[in-house]
């Protein structure tokens, strides 16, 4: 109703890391008509977030990514931003936009395996460790196509060990369940 009113929306999407925030801000801004764009921060960039919201306004499409602490004076916004954000919090955003939450749960076994399925995993190749996995990453192993439950457990392995880099080192559990 408020974008059919001409006026700009921001949607915070709260929620942690994995949850499918940008899939979901992507997902309702496709059923509103509109295209989406999916940015990083441009904190110190205001170049390219003039060029970015300019693009968003004029191609119909919603910005799915963060917002500067500030937003800058006389930058007129687009009509839609999808603002991923990992705690609820009262940041500065953008003064001439309605702002609404949302806070998007943790998925659940059955969201994580229709997502696999969805993806193109094998139903005999679902693994238990993507039962703690993140969204992204059970999309990204089911693409894999891994053939057993050891390829993919081995993939989702590999994928967290390539993510951890030089911050920590694995360690083979002594015991199993």
């Amino acid at each position: 109703a408020v974008l059919g009113k001409g006026q700009a929306v921001a949607v915070r999407l709260e929620g942690q890391p994995g949850t499918g925030r940008a899939d979901f801000g992507a997902a309702v801004a496709k059923r509103l008509g509109y295209g989406a764009v999916l940015h990083g921060a441009l904190e110190d960039d205001l170049g390219t977030r003039v060029r970015l919201e300019r693009f968003a306004l004029f191609a119909q499409a919603a910005l799915i990514g963060p917002l500067p602490e500030l937003w800058p004076d006389g930058l007129p916004p687009a009509p839609l931003h999808f603002i991923p954000c990992d705690a609820p919090r009262d940041a500065a955003g953008i003064r001439s936009a309605v702002t609404l939450r949302l806070r998007l749960p943790e998925p659940g076994l059955d969201d994580l395996r229709s997502v696999w399925a969805q993806s193109g995993g094998k139903a005999e190749a679902w693994a238990d460790p993507l039962a703690f996995a993140r969204l992204g990453d059970v999309r990204t192993v089911a693409r894999m196509q891994p053939a057993t439950a050891a390829e993919t457990a081995a993939e989702f392995a590999s994928l967290c060990l390539a993510r951890m880099g030089d911050v920590g080192q694995p360690v083979e559990p002594v015991y199993g369940w």
